[in-house]
């Protein structure tokens, strides 16, 4: 059993987790966004068709809801892994590196040009890396 003490060391740490969450949806917005304008201004079209879809274009807002659905999931299944492992920091950096690994199948084997999946690539490993970077920061130092 927990003592009050403990339990509010562990509540105080919780808000670490989001505010820490907070800042990685922060970093990986301003980040994808700025990809967002240098592919376009390089010239990538970003247009994918998913396997047996419609071409799908992606645009500033499709990437500013993607990634905050993605930071703000992954930042609740963290303060809930928090409250329950006592070894929160590891099962986070698992999580978000296969999550971050995995994800880049879509844009890797969607029907797109090179200049889309090498943005759109990078836009996943940005993502993944803030979130784990920063939240995983938190959660290791948490008391």
């Amino acid at each position: 059993m927990t003592s009050l003490v403990e339990t509010g060391a562990r509540n105080a740490s919780g808000w670490r987790v989001w505010r820490a969450g907070g800042v990685a949806l922060g970093a990986a917005l301003a980040a994808n966004l700025l990809l967002f304008v240098v592919g376009r201004s390089a010239g990538a079209e970003l247009l994918v068709t998913p396997s047996g879809s419609a071409t799908i274009t992606v645009t500033a807002g499709a990437i500013a809801l993607v990634t905050a659905l993605t930071v703000l999931s992954g930042t609740a299944l963290t303060a809930i892994v928090f409250r329950r492992l006592p070894r929160a920091a590891l099962a986070t950096g698992t999580a978000a590196i296969t999550v971050t690994v995995l994800s880049l199948a879509g844009p890797l084997l969607a029907e797109s040009t090179s200049g889309a999946k090498v943005v759109l690539a990078s836009m996943h490993l940005v993502t993944g890396a803030s979130f784990a970077w920063l939240v995983g920061r938190s959660v290791k130092r948490a008391p």
